[in-house]
């Protein structure tokens, strides 16, 4: 095992920065997810760990020692590809031995070590086929199975479950956390897939536009999001959001469609009539009574039903807001005409200027970091 540590790290083609100054660091035996966007720097941050790539400028560290220099070869590194990168005409057994070949191990090291990483993988009776004649699990298997039998410093994952079907990808991910408990690898993980990250990784990295925008833990990120980008992009269903006005003399903030939300400690931080945009999970919206305290009137638009959940999109009939909820799939929805009360304690709120959060609920050390 080894620490990976990213200092200060920026990569630029041309004029084009795709990474810009990148500060992370991932702890001895941590699984790291990495998710963003399509564009926004993730496969470029894998291959400069990898050394397919070169940094344009600061330092890609394993361990304690400076790798800006060294060759992928060097590196004590394993990956794991999108597209499987089996050799078509190896059998299994051939692909997983390939690398401790070239290394020069003895035949009996390599049918040890590959016999027992078959046996970890559930891969012994597939050892003497080919690739084609494999499922789409089982050639990922086999990658990770040559990725494994190597006994790398860290693991590197790029995209690995893409090319799967839902049911594979949910079963992979169980099979990758396994092997992560089982062989406590340093693991670094990139994914455009929110579901792989939230459910696998220790801690998760959201990449925007080649910056970093907050680090945490699955809970953090999606409890306490450091930024109006964090809490539009981490979530199975989207965020609401809807602007407020701070009335400092009072102590409040007047919604948009007229509720007044009560004092809130960061208010002192902000000046009259300053607007800030507010955010809610579709789950912290509750369907109530007309007469319900603090009750806002809508409309019904649209009702996904989702079989467990309902997604009920709705218009506020003072102010025309648009919002989400989220609701149990066997609730009968009456009426086109519902109220509805916001969790205040639940809520976010970030600046409308810069998007950045008021406040994240959260250690510094836990949250990570932000841009």
């Amino acid at each position: 095992m080894a620490t990976v540590h990213l200092i200060d790290v920026t990569k630029q083609f041309g004029n084009n920065v795709v990474l810009d100054q990148l500060n992370l660091k991932i702890d001895e035996g941590e699984f790291v997810a990495v998710v963003g966007p399509s564009g926004c720097g993730k496969s470029t941050l894998l291959r400069l760990v990898s050394g397919l790539d070169t940094v344009s400028s600061g330092s890609v560290l394993i361990g304690e020692k400076c790798v800006n220099t060294i060759p992928p070869a060097k590196r004590d590194m394993a990956m794991v590809f999108q597209n499987y990168a089996l050799y078509p005409h190896m059998t299994v057994f051939d692909n997983m031995a390939y690398g401790l070949k070239r290394r020069g191990l003895s035949k009996a090291m390599i049918n040890t070590r590959v016999n027992e990483v078959a046996a970890l993988l559930q891969l012994q009776q597939y050892l003497y086929r080919k690739p084609l004649a494999l499922s789409g699990g089982q050639r990922q298997r086999v990658a990770m199975g040559r990725a494994i039998v190597r006994s790398p410093a860290v693991f590197l994952f790029d995209e690995p479950l893409s090319n799967l079907d839902f049911k594979l990808r949910m079963e992979m991910r169980h099979e990758i956390q396994k092997l992560h408990q089982h062989l406590k690898t340093t693991c670094l993980y990139v994914t455009h897939d929110q579901t792989e990250a939230m459910t696998m990784a220790d801690r998760v990295v959201i990449l925007n536009k080649g910056q970093i925008e907050q680090i945490g833990t699955p809970r953090e990120v999606y409890q306490y999001p450091a930024t109006k980008f964090v809490a539009s992009f981490i979530g199975h269903y989207p965020m609401n959001f809807f602007s407020g006005t701070v009335d400092v003399q009072n102590h409040s903030i007047v919604t948009c469609f007229g509720i007044t939300l009560p004092f809130l400690s960061f208010i002192n931080a902000l000046v009259a009539s300053e607007e800030v945009l507010i955010g809610i999970r579709p789950e912290d919206i509750i369907l109530s009574t007309s007469n319900t305290p603090g009750s806002i009137a809508a409309r019904v638009l649209f009702i996904d039903d989702l079989g467990a959940d309902q997604l009920l999109q709705v218009k506020t009939c003072t102010g025309d807001v648009m919002l989400y909820l989220r609701v149990p799939g066997n609730l009968e929805i009456a009426s086109e005409e519902i109220s509805l009360v916001l969790d205040v304690a639940k809520m976010s709120f970030f600046s409308k200027q810069t998007g950045v959060a008021f406040r994240v609920r959260s250690s510094p050390q836990a949250a990570g970091e932000a841009r």
